[in-house]
């Protein structure tokens, strides 16, 4: 079976996983920006990453067009600072991601890194930060939200893409 792990990673964390991926897979890993040079057709799979923005995966959508006109079957995974526990908000962003296919679909929690968002991206964490702050009769969810977005943070664990792993590689066996 060959495979390839596309991605778009703004502050270094999907890419990483996306690494991690392609190094247990012992295939490819290129970013989104080179999609152009990649013939998808040649692929018995493709697997993408993006990172988690106002509830959506970065350029998945896109992505899914790529395959259809491919033809290949699509495997996908987001990264974002949510903790792995907190089902509700991984269950809403997998029903947006998946909507109008069975594409499999992985959330791993990652983390913030505000020395390398963008001024705008930073600006709104900041301000997200404040007003979960200022709220009164916060959730236990957002009392935890307020607290892991003042600052940067990484909970990457390489044990989150194994999942996903074992799902493409049982792709290639069927």
């Amino acid at each position: 079976m060959k495979a390839i792990v596309i991605y778009t990673s703004k502050t270094g964390f999907t890419k990483r996983y996306a690494h991690w991926i392609a190094e247990e897979l012992n295939c490819q890993a290129a970013e989104f920006g080179d999609i152009k040079s990649l013939k998808l057709d040649e692929y018995d799979v493709l697997v993408y990453g993006g990172g988690v923005f106002a509830g959506s995966v970065n350029n998945l959508s896109k992505m899914k067009k790529l395959a259809e006109n491919a033809n290949r079957p699509l495997v996908a995974f987001a990264t974002g600072a949510t903790p792995m526990e907190e089902k509700k908000t991984f269950e809403a962003l997998q029903k947006a991601a998946t909507e109008g296919s069975d594409m499999p679909f992985f959330y791993m929690q990652s983390g913030l890194c505000y020395e390398k968002m963008s001024f705008g991206d930073k600006a709104l964490m900041k301000l997200l930060s404040k007003m979960l702050s200022a709220k009164k009769d916060k959730t236990d969810a957002e009392r935890s939200m307020a607290g892991a977005i003042s600052a940067s943070f990484d909970e990457s664990k390489r044990e989150y893409i194994y999942p996903l792993v074992e799902l493409v590689n049982s792709i290639g066996r069927a």
